[in-house]
């Protein structure tokens, strides 16, 4: 199964120069928790709630912040035409519930999250029966993204990972 099978579209974007205040509304109007920033048509952050919160409740930016101030210029991508797993490694590895998905040509065409893959989780209770996604997976992929910021390093060690190379 293709990122593409998965991802959701369109959307909801902002700029760097859009305000706090208006990318939260936009978040909520949008139903969404997370905005790609774009510059010029090009991917340049991504800002979720979290940022939001934490930079108006303790680092005491206004409504009136650019998102550039807070947004998160390190951002981890996928392409539409990656396979579901690939895309789920470079989330456990990265620690990331949200991944832009871009073209060949590096425009957003979409995100792909957790929620997503949650929804299309199937169980596989015959031996030997492979689904495109399963729920063990996908339980695996949030483990690892969720456990690997609380554990101590020897059991961030021993937790299950997706593939060889996490």
């Amino acid at each position: 199964m293709k990122v593409s099978d998965v991802m959701c579209r369109p959307v909801s974007v902002c700029a760097g120069e859009t305000s706090l205040a208006s990318a939260a509304q936009l978040m909520g109007e949008s139903d969404c928790g997370v905005l790609p920033v774009l510059q010029s048509g090009r991917l340049v952050g991504i800002l979720t709630d979290r940022d939001v919160c934490l930079a108006v409740g303790t680092q005491w930016h206004s409504g009136a912040t650019p998102v550039a101030e807070v947004m998160n210029a390190d951002v981890y991508t996928c392409e539409v035409t990656d396979e579901i797993r690939s895309a789920m490694d470079t989330m456990a590895r990265r620690r990331v519930r949200r991944l832009p998905v871009l073209d060949d040509q590096g425009a957003l065409r979409g995100i792909l999250t957790m929620d997503d893959l949650i929804l299309r989780a199937e169980e596989s209770d015959r031996p030997g029966l492979s689904v495109p996604v399963s729920c063990r997976d996908v339980v695996q992929t949030l483990q690892h993204i969720c456990g690997s910021r609380r554990m101590r390093p020897e059991a961030a060690a021993a937790s299950p990972s997706l593939s060889p190379e996490l």
